[in-house]
């Protein structure tokens, strides 16, 4: 990894938002999951390193992880909380369920009532 930029605040906040195709960042305070190594941290602690041509590229800050914004979500994501993860599975699970999260998006041939 290149030497990282050291950022003013509120350059570093810019840099995130440009940057980070897939969530937006309100404040340096915003908090994400790396879901490659499981650690959370706030846009504070983004490494930003530049490439070759000099265009910021983002890093998660732990050790060793190899991960970029793409690989980053939201607390509370069902798709990496436990306990969001167990009520979906739950709602989806329900006897009598007349929908479920996935019946709305799957095509109507395909999808099926509890």
């Amino acid at each position: 990894m290149s030497k990282a930029f050291h950022l003013p605040s509120k350059e570093k906040l810019l840099v995130l938002q440009k940057n980070d195709r897939w969530r937006n960042w309100k404040t340096l305070d915003d908090q994400r999951r790396c879901i490659l190594c499981d650690q959370t941290f706030s846009g504070r602690e983004v490494i930003v390193t530049p490439n070759r041509s000099g265009k910021p590229i983002l890093h998660c800050p732990t050790p060793d992880c190899v991960s970029t914004p793409r690989e980053w979500v939201h607390l509370g994501d069902p798709l990496t909380e436990d306990d969001a993860w167990r009520d979906w599975l739950r709602t989806l699970d329900e006897p009598g369920a007349t929908t479920s999260p996935l019946y709305d998006v799957l095509p109507k041939s395909n999808a099926t009532h509890a």
